[in-house]
């Protein structure tokens, strides 16, 4: 009996030297994580805050244990908070929290990264593909719009004259004989032609109508709230102008 008391005894001593050895390892991790980390127990109240959380928040630990962390706590919840970095422009934080046991008590584990860069990168992306799809809608030759921006203009122009009950418009138009231009005379001449006509025609219509360059030599001009009668005018200005 003895002998079995004693390896239990020995079992149980080992387990605790375990359990201390992984909670100090717990420790250290915690302690030199990059990231914020906080234990509240399980109504919301501070109980331990790492060195990361300090510099976080921008206050001293002590200021904060025993005090309620201020906003709703729901395990696997994640959310995005401000957070202040020393020496730099107050960023973005990610939080996530999750349930946990804390000396044995049910309790709340906080963690907060820092994702500024990546929501920086994030934007500059964004910008990126917003220049790239506008790119994708316009001419690289006269810098008007392309055919594939037509259907999102009519949509656009349709739904408005059928809000405001306004009427709007479309011209179409090509350039004579302009496969014999660049026969003549060469593609070259051709582009400059096609840019001159461009220049012409945004210097004629308003700045909010759309000018879409549909083909080779084909363009297309929508007026906002135009009748026929207006439209039939400015079509024959734009003759007498070229």
């Amino acid at each position: 009996m003895k002998k079995l008391t004693h390896k239990v005894d020995l079992h149980r001593k080992d387990l605790q030297e375990a359990l201390k050895e992984s909670e100090a390892r717990f420790r250290s991790i915690v302690l030199w994580s990059m990231d914020a980390i906080i234990v509240t127990d399980a109504k919301g109240k501070i109980e331990y805050m790492n060195p990361a959380a300090e510099r976080v928040f921008n206050r001293k630990i002590e200021s904060f244990i025993g005090k309620d962390f201020g906003m709703p706590l729901v395990d696997g919840e994640s959310t995005e908070i401000d957070i202040f970095r020393p020496g730099k422009e107050p960023g973005v934080g990610e939080m996530h929290v999750v349930e946990t046991k804390w000396l044995n008590k049910k309790a709340h584990l906080i963690m907060i990264r820092d994702i500024t860069e990546h929501k920086k990168l994030e934007m500059e992306r964004e910008k990126v593909n917003k220049k790239l799809g506008q790119l994708a809608l316009k001419d690289s030759h006269t810098g008007l719009y392309n055919h594939r921006y037509l259907k999102e203009a009519i949509e656009v122009r349709f739904s408005q004259a059928e809000r405001q009950f306004s009427p709007f418009s479309v011209i179409m138009m090509d350039i004579d004989y302009f496969k014999s231009i660049n026969d003549a005379y060469g593609h070259l001449f051709g582009d400059l032609v096609l840019k001159q006509l461009a220049k012409q025609l945004k210097t004629i219509v308003r700045p909010y109508d759309t000018i879409i360059r549909y083909g080779g030599e084909e363009f297309i001009i929508i007026t906002s709230e135009a009748n026929r009668a207006y439209t039939v005018i400015l079509a024959q200005r734009i003759l007498d102008k070229i």
